[in-house]
């Protein structure tokens, strides 16, 4: 048995059975078989920016030096604790403005984020921050 119910992210219910006895199995003569235990498992279906796919790496520039930049790479999967950069700060003490300048340049979207999706957009699969495409994913 699978229910389906669609709000801002798809929710699925997926409910499955599994025979306990020989006579469930061959279910001869009964209107319902007996004997059957059924699991539940609630999967949550949400959309994400297909810029979250790949390492990205980001282009910012030196505030202090001028005519210099800096790259930052930034790590497909959700935190900011993999995010690098190769300034002098950054190889120094582990952190720098830099990073957090990246990180405003990406997209980064999820359908769970503050940022809402239009029903047109969530049928064609479209991101609502940056208009490129988007993947389902389960939550």
């Amino acid at each position: 048995m699978t229910n389906i119910e669609v709000s801002n992210s798809e929710k699925f219910l997926h409910t499955s059975s599994s025979c306990n006895s020989k006579s469930d199995q061959l279910g001869k003569g009964r209107k319902r078989p007996l004997g059957r235990s059924y699991n539940s498992v609630m999967a949550e279906i949400v959309q994400e920016c297909a810029s979250n796919l790949e390492w990205q790496e980001v282009e910012v520039r030196s505030a202090t030096r001028k005519g210099a930049s800096y790259t930052v790479s930034i790590p497909p999967w959700a935190g900011t604790e993999d995010v690098t950069c190769e300034c002098p700060s950054y190889v120094f003490r582990g952190s720098c403005r830099h990073t957090a300048q990246a990180l405003e340049k990406i997209c980064n979207w999820s359908s769970g984020g503050p940022v809402p999706q239009t029903d047109e957009q969530r049928h064609n699969r479209v991101c609502p921050r940056c208009g490129g495409q988007t993947y389902l994913v389960e939550e």
